[in-house]
Formats: structure tokens, C-alpha cells, sequence
């Protein structure tokens, strides 16, 4: 296994049994988030498309951002991406002083439709998604992706 797949697996096994709520947040919404086309999907983190590759119900699509999954709307928890799995929260990341600033904020891309962003989330949940994130910020590509997506929210004026 190679290290970027280590720390991607590390990250897969903190947030196993995360979750934001106490109870199946899809029956707030119907699974919007779970719903969508080709042009929708969940952003994939540098070398989790490996996971994904030729499983059934995902397809991968390559977008200006990064490349995304797209699912059939309805999977187990345990076979999500990162980005399912962290979803309405996202970790802003910056650098200073040789050192990353973790922020765990509302994702700006679920504020106009997820019902989770007007409730009060557990705080388990924020609190492994910065465990997580740390995990990521050991690799190098990693890092350097959630740099850029933390640059292109902020840049929306959404941060």
C-alpha cells in the first residue's frame, strides 16, 4: 500500500461511523445530495478514484475542480467517498508559519439546499473530520487539494 493510500485509509476508517446527526439525515430532504446527473457528483480526493474504479453503481467524471463520483442515489455508509462522508461540513485549510489551520465550516456548496445546515450537528462529528483532515494533510497531493478548493471557496466569498 502506498502511503497516500495509507493515509486516505486512515481517514476512510475515522470517519466510519461519523455521522452528523443522530438519525438518517436523508429522510429531512429525501437524499438530495444523493440525487443529481452527470454534471453533479461528489469531488474525489487525489487517489480515491482507486477505490472506486470499475465498482458498480459509481461513475468517475473528470471536472475543472477535480474528479468526481456520481452513484446510482443510494449506497452504504462505508462505501462513500471522503466527500459523502464529511457532507455538509468541509475542512478550509490554510497554511502559516509552517503549520496547517484547520477550520471545519458549513460546505458552501450545501448552504443553499441541506437542512443539516440550519440545525446544530453533533460535535463528534467535526471532531473527526479534523482528525481526518489531519490524516490527509500528510500527503502532499492531499494537501495541496484542499489548499485549492479552500482558495476557490473563499474566493466565492463564501469563507
Amino acid at each position: 500500500m502506498q502511503l497516500q493510500e495509507w493515509y486516505i485509509a486512515r481517514a476512510y476508517n475515522i470517519l466510519s461511523d461519523a455521522k452528523p446527526i443522530e438519525f438518517d439525515c436523508g429522510l429531512l430532504c429525501h437524499a438530495k445530495c444523493c440525487k443529481g446527473n452527470s454534471q453533479d457528483g461528489m469531488l474525489l480526493f487525489p487517489g480515491e478514484e482507486k477505490r472506486f474504479e470499475n465498482k458498480i453503481g459509481f461513475v468517475i467524471n473528470d471536472t475543472p475542480l477535480g474528479k468526481t463520483l456520481i452513484c446510482n442515489g443510494t449506497c452504504e455508509r462505508n462505501q462513500r467517498p471522503l466527500a459523502c462522508r464529511i457532507f455538509p461540513l468541509f475542512p478550509y485549510v490554510s497554511k502559516g508559519a509552517g503549520r496547517y489551520k484547520i477550520s471545519v465550516l458549513r460546505d458552501v456548496r450545501a448552504v443553499d439546499y441541506c437542512p443539516l445546515c440550519d440545525l446544530e450537528l453533533l460535535p463528534e462529528f467535526e471532531r473527526k473530520i479534523r482528525l481526518a483532515t489531519r490524516s490527509l494533510l500528510r500527503d502532499p497531493e492531499c494537501a495541496a487539494f484542499l489548499l485549492q478548493l479552500t482558495s476557490e471557496f473563499t474566493d466565492v466569498g463564501n469563507f
